[in-house]
């Protein structure tokens, strides 16, 4: 007996499936910005196909240079790459849906919120979640950097890791030293060539 695997079929990009995947991933995201990259790539590289790795991290760096939060800004990136300017308003509508209802269910339910013991310990519980898959995210980088030999962008990592850690040096500091010497190794290795 011969048993065939039916291959899953990859969604097409049309207006619905964008707000359809953006509202998903911004409703069942917790824990910010940089826990929502392992998301991100798992639903829109992994899953969907629809970006490939690199693609996915040059909008990764992107948007977490440049001001706003994570999820705005990489479904801006993601949606204008795949549907233009529209799709760009459609992903931040579906993005901004479920915070903007949390936001304002939270705020009227404060009062019994505030001092309510299994809620706390419920924000506990997605706060060890979101250290979990900030984790993975840090873990999944440092293998690609040592799987591509990158002496360059590993001895960086090594160097912002040490700065931060033992120095205290600001982050935005380092985000803009970074960003200069990307562009200083881009124009050097197109004239090299």
């Amino acid at each position: 007996m011969v048993y065939r695997m039916e291959e899953k079929k990859i969604e097409t990009v049309n207006y619905f499936t964008l707000f359809k995947h953006f509202f998903l991933l911004s409703t069942f995201a917790f824990g910010g910005g940089t826990t929502i990259i392992t998301m991100i790539k798992e639903r829109f590289v992994n899953r969907l196909k629809w970006i490939d790795e690199d693609e996915i991290n040059s909008m990764l760096a992107i948007a977490q240079s440049t001001p706003g939060a994570m999820a705005i800004n990489v479904s801006i990136l993601i949606a204008y790459k795949l549907k233009g300017v529209l799709g760009v308003i459609i992903s931040i509508v579906a993005t901004l849906i479920s915070p903007l209802t949390a936001i304002i269910i939270v705020q009227k339910l404060y009062a019994f919120f505030e001092n309510n013991v299994v809620v706390e310990n419920m924000i506990h519980g997605v706060k060890s979640a979101a250290a979990a898959l900030i984790f993975i995210v840090v873990s999944d980088m440092i293998v690609k950097l040592i799987q591509k030999k990158n002496i360059g962008l590993t001895g960086l990592f090594i160097i912002c890791f040490v700065l931060i850690q033992f120095f205290d040096v600001n982050i935005m500091i380092l985000m803009a030293g970074c960003v200069f010497i990307g562009i200083f190794v881009s124009i050097y290795s197109k004239v090299k060539k």
